[in-house]
């Protein structure tokens, strides 16, 4: 009987402090879409580092090893 009452408080107090660990914390800047703009993106800017404010979105060459280039039965006139 204790073990099952140890069991059940231990399971009660793991379930409060669940909460505690997930309560809302205020959204950044750069997701409040009630900010206006200007302000987002100085804030999203300053949040990043500089391997990813240089590191371009599509790198060059972006899809082209899905492509296939060939040429057949070629002739010069």
């Amino acid at each position: 009987m204790q073990t099952k009452t140890l069991l059940f408080i231990v399971f009660i107090l793991l379930i409060y402090s669940e909460k505690s660990f997930c309560q809302f914390t205020e959204l950044p800047i750069y997701k409040d879409i009630n900010q206006p703009v200007e302000e987002r993106v100085k804030d999203l800017l300053s949040r990043m580092t500089l391997e990813e404010k240089i590191e371009p979105l599509f790198p060059f060459g972006f899809g082209l090893s899905y492509t296939i280039f060939e040429f057949n039965n070629l002739k010069f006139r």
